[in-house]
């Protein structure tokens, strides 16, 4: 089945707001993650970082009374 109106110019003039905001919400997307991923290697640059497995064995175990 066929479309029935094809007027490929008019519909190229009707997407162009969309496919605009398509690119930019890509373009902010990748911005954050490009950002989060340079937030990660900024933070783990720390040798003495603490991990949360490292937290949960330096805990005492609670004492059973």
């Amino acid at each position: 089945m066929s479309a029935p109106q094809t007027d490929v110019e008019k519909q190229a003039k009707r997407h162009k707001g969309p496919l605009a905001g398509i690119m930019i919400g890509l373009i902010v997307a990748g911005l954050l993650f490009v950002g989060y991923i340079t937030w990660l290697s900024y933070n783990s640059d720390e040798p003495d970082a603490t991990t949360p497995a490292e937290v949960l064995s330096d805990e005492e175990p609670a004492a059973d009374n």
